[in-house]
Order: structure tokens, then sequence, then C-alpha cells
């Protein structure tokens, strides 16, 4: 299992709560760049809301991996799961649901009048 933390005291938290638990690794970083060194994955689990799910992740899923999100769409927060593909991820909603967005994985501003 590997953690990502991208804040430095939720970091410093969630390792004293890991300390002597062998199976999980804590990464400090950037949560939309993941962690590639230590994938790829079977399955991505993200624990908060979402506006798009970066390549950068996509890359690191192994092929028939699955990944499960809360995705922000059309103002509503929708726990969503995904499955990879050689054609690409596809991602089908299951609930509403209540996240906390996230940093990093905002769409990019398009031009608007």
């Amino acid at each position: 299992v590997v953690a990502i933390e991208v804040d430095n005291a939720l970091s410093a938290d969630a390792a004293g709560n890991l300390k002597g638990i062998s199976n999980v690794t804590l990464v400090k970083g950037d949560l939309a760049a993941g962690a590639a060194k230590k994938g790829p994955f079977d399955v991505i689990v993200i624990d908060g809301q979402i506006a798009t799910f970066p390549e950068s992740l996509a890359k690191q899923l192994k092929d028939s991996g699955r990944v499960v999100a809360g995705f922000l769409e059309d103002g509503v927060s929708r726990l969503s799961r995904g499955t990879k593909s050689s054609s690409g991820i596809s991602f089908i909603s299951f609930a509403d649901s209540d996240c906390v967005p996230l940093p990093g994985f905002d769409v990019a501003k398009g031009f608007s009048f």
C-alpha cells in the first residue's frame, strides 16, 4: 500500500500513525502526480473530490486496474469507479457523496467571456 500526502502536518500525523506498519509506504508529494516509482498499481483510491483524473495517474494503473474517486460533476460530488483498458479508463458514477476537494486535480480554465 502506498499513501500520498501533500500537506506537511497531515503527512507528519500519518507517519506517526503508520509507525511500525511495514506494508504501507508514505510518500510526501503532489497528489495528482502519484507515486510512479512505486507502481504500477492494481487499484488507486482517491479519498476526496477531483474534477479530472490526470494522465499521470492513469499511466501508473495496470491494465485492468481499478480507480475509485469522488468526481465533481455539474456541481455535485459523485463517487465513481473506473477500469483501465487498452482504450483508456471508463468511469461509472454510482452514488452522490460529500467529498472534500483535493488540491491539484482542477480542470484547466478555458476561454470565456
